[in-house]
């Protein structure tokens, strides 16, 4: 029997897209190139669910027991053999860097960019839900 400790194939990866205010934070872990950021996430391990370690990685990368929203989606990410559990996450306190990461920066929620592929789907999905709602809202 394998232990928690054990990584599944392909890797499973709780993925947070975490709003500050009206900003979502990106961190560069340590060990990362100068320059490359991404959003909150880490690896899920046997016996373990992707909210729960979304909700880690966020308190131990940012220092902040947040709150969990939503589930955005799950997404194939081929090209790094990982499946995307991600999740949107709301903070409310203050951001305190945690040991494993080297540096954050926020970016206004209408400033941020898709990719097609990756975590930019799931970014892309998670705005345009969020287009959707506002719109309803202003009905």
């Amino acid at each position: 029997m394998a232990e928690n400790s054990t990584a599944l194939s392909p890797t499973p990866i709780a993925v947070a897209l975490v709003q500050h205010e009206e900003r979502i934070v990106f961190i560069r872990k340590r060990g990362w190139p100068k320059g490359v950021l991404g959003l909150v996430s880490g690896v899920i391990k046997e016996g373990e669910t992707p909210e729960a370690v979304a909700l880690q990685e966020v308190e131990r990368e940012l220092g902040e027991k947040p709150n969990l929203v939503e589930r955005i989606g799950v997404y194939p990410f081929e090209e790094q053999a990982q499946l995307l559990y991600v999740f949107f996450v709301l903070l409310t306190g203050s951001l305190c860097l945690g040991e494993n990461s080297a540096s954050a920066t926020t970016i206004p929620i209408n400033q941020l960019n898709t990719l097609d592929y990756g975590t930019g789907l799931s970014i892309g999905d998670w705005l345009s839900a969020r287009k959707s709602k506002l719109d309803t809202r202003n009905l």
